[in-house]
């Protein structure tokens, strides 16, 4: 009772619950006892430990080590750390960490005290070590108290499991919290690198006291000390961005230094902390190139992921093309999780490795079936970003999708609806795959409406390709969604529910439910709208063809160029032509389009190959300015007149080295249908090819179009 009352508060129980404490784990409490164990108990020890010799080669999902060889201080956190088997193939948290199996052996570690192998009688060593700990409390050394952390990391998880229930367990917790500030830097590393073993909470007390612990002493530990602790915060699952932070300020005074492993491990833990600066990144991405030809397939997708978590992309194309290269001449070697990792960056850098790609989709189009339902849809999504389109992938991913939907999240299944709808393509089991997606989207409603984006996404990308789910679309046009989505009202939200509520009222009559108001349209920012000049600056074909048909029509009171459909911000141009075929003046829209002519200001924009250049003043007539009104109100009268939009499509608008359409450019075309256009289409590679002639050839060619629309 004595000892009881010398407990911290905390820690003060009554007497009976003293002895429950171990009850089971059916170990005795003194030492004297343990070396009477009876023979039943040594042998149940003798099979648990047995049991854990047999699983003690899974760790870090990666690599096995011999006996006989003594792990490096790196790899401490590794050799603690068993990867569960979820059934797919890989641990999302430990994958990863896959890297750690290719680096070299060689690479600068601490200098931690090598541990000793696992023997049957380890369970009693940290037995007798927390027994004393319980009777002597503040005699034990710092040492002692050191080394019991490390026998205990030795245990399996049976063992673990049970020992973080013990209360003994938790006092040598306190004393590492009280007494962490002796500890020489050797020690902190083991006591938090065992800790990664144990599995503790990440929100225990003594986490947040090492915490600050290696906050004040970051700065006096060398990179690789630095790297291991940030490692083993993440293994541990809990966040310390304060000393994150505080690595990288040294790291960026010393990059030079950073050897390849070093570098690796480093974008591992950017990446995994999602946090990083562009001048660091910049210098990182020089150090790629100083080890390009030296990293493995694991490292590149461990640089690769790195870069895309923290959102920076590769910029150089000498490290992209090289990484591809690399991965596309292994890629019957590459596993599900390195693979995906990579297409990630190739597609956040935009960045078209035909190899890579070519192989993927021949490699990996029969593995399909064997891959979760997340790693398929990020295949898929990359080749949908860069516009890539490879039929037998597709299928089968769309296969994959429905049999393994209940893996899906609701912003997996918002990704593989836009990876399909955007390329315009409905696959084999498009019917099933279409009518399960949809399923999924009520049957995880609440998970939507957490995530209104998800929900936008979805619906948007069914309108590519003339799908729309009413009671669906009832609910995201609806009062209470759009309250709901104020919170996180971006750009990309503001602009897919006005592309939503626009689509609906064109190719939907028979839709009665929920539509936006007015009044929120107009609320809507400027950038929603898109702009005409800056389409005008930036799509040359636009520039060029805009000018030639000022020169064929004889003014530009004959045509108007601007977002024909102004929820769709592409750019064409609108003719009207009477009975005869004759253009005859545009009457303009009563939505005028932003100009520099309405601050007097003149910008000119030199047209190559043409003898003119658009002002201000002349851009104004062609979009439809207010100013350009020169033309008579009963000139503008129309009585029957057939209304045509020019349509030239850029490379964007177009699959990958194809001519079909992209799903909003299609989307595009069939709405203007309905809004009683007829369209005279102009591919980019039309226009190309028609420039190659002189100018009255291109004139006589563009003449021929206008004669017939579609």
């Amino acid at each position: 009772m004595i000892a009881c009352m010398k407990l911290p508060g905390r820690l003060r129980p009554s007497l009976m619950r003293y002895s429950q404490v171990l009850s089971n784990m059916q170990i005795v409490r003194t030492s004297s006892v343990v070396n009477n164990l009876s023979s039943f108990e040594k042998s149940q020890t003798e099979q648990q430990h047995s049991s854990y010799k047999r699983t003690k080669g899974k760790v870090a999902g990666v690599y096995n080590r011999k006996e006989s060889e003594k792990p490096t201080a790196r790899f401490l956190v590794d050799s603690l750390v068993e990867i569960e088997d979820k059934g797919d193939g890989f641990d999302p948290r430990m994958a990863p960490r896959a890297f750690y199996a290719d680096s070299n052996s060689k690479a600068a570690h601490i200098p931690v005290k090598q541990w000793k192998n696992l023997d049957n009688q380890t369970s009693l060593l940290v037995q007798q070590f927390l027994n004393k700990l319980w009777i002597i409390k503040d005699n034990i050394s710092i040492d002692e108290l050191v080394e019991g952390f490390r026998l205990i990391a030795k245990l399996d998880k049976i063992y673990l499991a049970q020992l973080v229930r013990d209360r003994k367990f938790h006092m040598a917790c306190d004393f590492v919290a009280n007494n962490c500030t002796q500890f020489t830097r050797e020690q902190v590393v083991d006591v938090i690198v065992s800790l990664t073993a144990i599995r503790v909470s990440p929100n225990h007390p003594t986490l947040a006291v090492l915490e600050e612990e290696c906050i004040k002493r970051a700065h006096l530990w060398g990179t690789p000390v630095q790297l291991q602790i940030s490692d083993a915060w993440r293994v541990i699952g809990r966040s310390v961005p304060m000393y994150n932070n505080l690595v990288l300020q040294y790291i960026e005074k010393n990059w030079k230094a950073l050897n390849k492993h070093e570098l690796v491990q480093l974008l591992y833990i950017i990446g995994e902390h999602r946090s990083s600066n562009a001048s660091l990144m910049n210098k990182l991405e020089t150090l790629l190139v100083k080890y390009l030809y030296q990293f493995t397939v694991k490292e590149i997708a461990t640089v690769c992921l790195g870069f895309f978590k923290s959102k920076f992309p590769i910029t150089s194309s000498t490290v992209l093309q090289r990484f591809g290269d690399h991965v596309s001449k292994n890629i019957h070697q590459v596993d599900s999780f390195s693979l995906v990792s990579v297409l990630k960056a190739f597609r956040y850098c935009h960045f078209r490795h035909r190899p890579l790609f070519d192989g993927v989709a021949q490699a990996i189009t029969p593995k399909i079936s064997k891959m979760s339902a997340v790693a398929a849809m990020h295949i898929g999504l990359t080749y949908a970003s860069l516009h890539l389109f490879n039929q037998p992938l597709l299928d089968a991913i769309a296969v994959n999708a429905v049999d393994k939907i209940d893996q899906c999240r609701s912003k997996d299944i918002a990704k593989y609806l836009w990876t399909f709808c955007s390329l315009n393509y409905q696959p084999v089991n498009a019917d099933e795959f279409f009518s399960v997606m949809v399923d999924q989207i009520f049957v995880k409603k609440k998970e939507f409406m957490n995530h209104p984006e998800h929900l936008l996404s979805c619906l948007v990308s069914m309108a590519y390709i003339n799908k729309y789910q009413y009671e669906l679309i009832n609910l995201a046009l609806g009062p209470t969604f759009r309250q709901n989505l104020a919170e996180k009202c971006t750009l990309e939200l503001s602009r897919n529910l006005y592309v939503l509520d626009s689509s609906v009222g064109i190719e939907c009559p028979n839709y009665t439910g929920s539509r936006l108001p007015q009044g929120f349209i107009k609320r809507l920012p400027p950038n929603v709208f898109g702009s005409v000049e800056h389409e005008l600056k930036f799509r040359q074909e636009m520039e060029e063809l805009t000018a030639l048909l000022l020169e064929v029509c004889g003014g530009s009171q004959f045509f108007r160029c601007d977002f024909i459909l102004p929820h769709i911000t592409t750019l064409d141009i609108e003719m009207h032509f009477d009975e005869n075929g004759m253009w005859v003046p545009v009457k303009k829209s009563d939505v005028m389009s932003q100009s520099d002519a309405k601050s007097n200001k003149k910008t000119r924009y030199q047209i190559p190959g043409l003898a003119l250049q658009l002002d201000s003043d002349l851009l104004s007539k062609l979009t439809g300015d207010k100013y350009a009104q020169t033309v008579p109100d009963h000139a503008q009268k129309e009585v029957n007149h057939q209304k045509v939009v020019i349509v030239i499509t850029g490379r964007n608008h177009h699959r990958y080295d194809s001519e079909e359409l992209l799903g909003l450019q299609v989307m595009k075309k069939r709405q203007l249908h309905r809004q009683g256009y007829k369209l005279v289409e102009i591919s980019h590679l039309e226009w190309e090819e028609a420039q190659k002639n002189d100018k009255e050839e291109c004139k006589m060619w563009l003449k021929k179009k206008l004669q017939s629309p579609s």
